[in-house]
């Protein structure tokens, strides 16, 4: 898993969306789970890694039989070469409201896959841990009652069928806002970033890397990074 003062830069708000550069404390609020503060309905948010080395967390919430709200909230972790530049602590994230139908149609495939019922990767028979690979954690909110769970790479589980259904749901669910994930790539506002693991680069020609790095270097200047 990822492990991740106070600074917002570039912070952009117009109808339910929102985008900025932010640093590893404001990271680290943002994806707290907001649900714990309803009493009200039944509440959920899947946390989980997509393509490029983008962090994903859904939160979704059925409040009545007619009543739904949901957000999704992308990040990337700025990365630069440490061998020739000075660390730098920035993330930059997005978080759009979902539509109802698109509430629904997560709530919808939790549901076909009974992720409820399915308990922590830990206490499945058969589940294996991976070297390396991708954990999904997924909490909920019941009438009040808090569920947090987490599954280590279930596309990796051979025979387990709760991993299969995890899977689904993932995959599923990340169809849902792959739209707004294509959005979120587009913009990004590094010219590198990383989860840690997979580096992801931009195609930039010699003038436009000087330009990116004359701005981390004015941010590092500002923020008093030595």
């Amino acid at each position: 898993m990822k492990k991740f003062g106070l600074h917002l830069s570039v912070l952009l708000l117009f109808s339910g969306f929102a985008s900025a550069q932010i640093t590893s404390g404001v990271i680290r609020a943002l994806t707290l789970p907001q649900m714990v503060h309803s009493r009200i309905g039944f509440h959920m948010q899947l946390k989980a890694d997509q393509p490029a080395a983008v962090t994903s967390i859904i939160q979704v919430g059925k409040l009545n039989d007619t009543s739904f709200v949901g957000t999704v909230m992308l990040y990337v972790k700025e990365f630069v070469e440490l061998t020739k530049e000075r660390p730098i602590d920035r993330f930059y994230y997005s978080k759009e409201d979902l539509t109802k139908q698109e509430v629904r149609e997560i709530l919808k495939y939790a549901q076909a896959n009974n992720i409820t019922d399915i308990p922590t990767d830990s206490v499945i028979k058969g589940w294996k841990p991976v070297l390396d690979g991708t954990v999904y954690e997924i909490s909920t909110l019941d009438n009040g009652i808090y569920s947090e769970k987490s599954y280590w790479s279930p596309d990796a589980q051979e025979g387990v069928k709760e991993a299969k259904s995890i899977q689904r749901f993932v995959d599923s669910a990340s169809a849902v806002i792959k739209t707004k994930l294509s959005r979120f790539n587009s913009n990004i506002s590094f010219e590198a970033w990383s989860d840690g693991f997979v580096i992801v680069r931009k195609k930039l020609g010699a003038f436009k890397k000087h330009k990116y790095k004359k701005e981390r270097n004015l941010y590092r200047k500002q923020e008093g990074i030595k």
